[in-house]
């Protein structure tokens, strides 16, 4: 019996061609050289078979002495002082948690990398109790600082407690900035939500209650400011916009209103002292003229027709004074000139015209 090469077909010793697939068939030295290959193929599978099996158990052997090892290890873990002070820290039980770090587990290195490994966690742990309400302040506050002095000289604790101490004054700023809201302080309450910190969870929620809060505390300040009319009125407007502008620097919206403000009562005196002084120009009354003018100008400092009535003003007041020193000399009563010259001086400091008529006049 032999076998065709291309498809192991069982063929004649005398067949040339394979029935199956028409591949020539082989002489009888391949016949024989295939029947070695064969039986060398299934011991060589037999052989295989026995390795397998033997391997199988060396393996099994070697996963039950793993799986042994971790067990104890997590037995160990477990039960160390390490675990139990880091437990007694995370519980609150602070007194406990130190006795027993230095009695066991300050020595030890190995203790002391296991509790380093399990603080973060228990931070963690804590913050998220905080977070929830299940945690006071205080108690947190107490646990990860001692936490942190189980850490040392690592900082994940500390950071841990820096968090704490921000999310703690969020929720104090959030929480003062709704009772401010409430009681219809908008200004309190803008600045308290704007205090609110990017780690807590309700920060978008504050930046959105502090930008309707800087709109209300905007327009409540522009309604109070209105349309002064007196000086009083007016400086009482300036200084409420530019106490807002404090509180909102840059704000395009105040700043434009407070431009505005200016510029309108600054108009609004113009138009009132322009008739009057003309009339006191007209009447004689040069100081209170001068006045006037100097009062508009505070707010007009620029303005070309203020200046020019105020020149005039002065200058009649100048020609009012020659002429009344004049009759003061001719009628030997240099006394009475010095003293008019003095309280023009008064009014007008640094006059020239004044100041030359009291030169000539004391040296006479």
């Amino acid at each position: 019996m032999k076998y065709c090469n291309e498809c192991t077909t069982k063929l004649r010793n005398d067949a040339e061609f394979c029935y199956l697939c028409g591949a020539p068939c082989p002489d009888t030295a391949d016949i024989v050289l295939y029947e070695d290959r064969l039986s060398a193929w299934k011991k060589q599978q037999l052989r295989g078979q026995s390795r397998g099996g033997a391997g199988s158990v060396v393996s099994a052997i070697r996963t039950v002495i793993v799986v042994c090892l971790l067990l104890a290890l997590m037995f160990y873990v477990w039960y160390s002082p390490a675990r139990r002070s880091y437990m007694y820290a995370v519980s609150g039980e602070t007194a406990a948690a130190e006795q027993l770090y230095r009695d066991s587990v300050s020595g030890s290195t190995v203790e002391s990398f296991l509790l380093r490994c399990m603080i973060p966690r228990g931070a963690t742990a804590v913050m998220r109790a905080y977070q929830e309400g299940s945690l006071s302040y205080q108690d947190a506050s107490a646990r990860l600082k001692t936490l942190s002095d189980l850490e040392s000289p690592l900082n994940n604790a500390k950071r841990a407690a820096a968090q704490l101490d921000e999310l703690y004054k969020s929720d104090q700023a959030f929480a003062l900035a709704e009772k401010y809201e409430a009681d219809g302080d908008v200004r309190s309450a803008m600045l308290s939500y704007s205090m609110v910190m990017k780690s807590d969870s309700r920060y978008e929620e504050a930046m959105k209650k502090a930008d309707e809060m800087k709109d209300k505390y905007r327009e409540s300040v522009l309604t109070s400011v209105g349309a002064p009319e007196t000086e009083a009125e007016y400086a009482g407007a300036v200084s409420a916009i530019e106490g807002a502008l404090a509180v909102l620097p840059g704000d395009e919206t105040l700043t434009e209103a407070l431009k505005t403000l200016r510029q309108t009562f600054a108009v609004k005196i113009k138009a009132q002292t322009i008739p009057t002084v003309q009339s006191y120009i007209a009447d004689g009354y040069y100081k209170q003229a001068i006045q006037l003018c100097d009062r508009a100008l505070k707010y007009n400092a620029q303005d070309l027709d203020l200046k020019t009535m105020r020149s005039e003003a002065v200058s009649n007041y100048e020609d009012f004074v020659r002429g009344q020193v004049s009759i003061y000399m001719r009628n030997g009563d240099k006394e009475g000139a010095l003293q008019l010259l003095e309280r023009v001086r008064a009014d007008l400091p640094d006059d020239p015209v004044a100041e030359q008529l009291y030169a000539s006049v004391t040296a006479s």
